[in-house]
């Protein structure tokens, strides 16, 4: 019914240790407070875009990405699978 941190909750409130849990919730857990935030204010307005129109957040996170592993003046694409 809910996550929260590691745990996933059933419908009766039984708490399990969420074991297989994906690539987000591995690294922040469920229900991160900040991530929740961040997506909500992203949700008000829009919600995708798809990868073939200029966006300015892509563009930041791509730079943002590109400083991190240090190529400098390099090139970063995003695409969807079966693209």
């Amino acid at each position: 019914m809910r996550g929260e941190n590691c745990y996933l909750y059933d419908n009766s409130g039984k708490r399990y240790v969420d074991l297989e849990s994906g690539t987000w919730c591995t690294a922040l857990g469920h229900s991160h407070p900040r991530i929740k935030q961040v997506m909500q204010a992203q949700i008000e307005k829009v919600i995708h875009l798809g990868t073939r129109y200029p966006n300015a957040l892509a563009e930041e996170a791509a730079r943002d990405v590109l400083n991190i592993v240090g190529i400098d003046r390099g090139k970063m694409c995003f695409s969807e699978l079966g693209q």
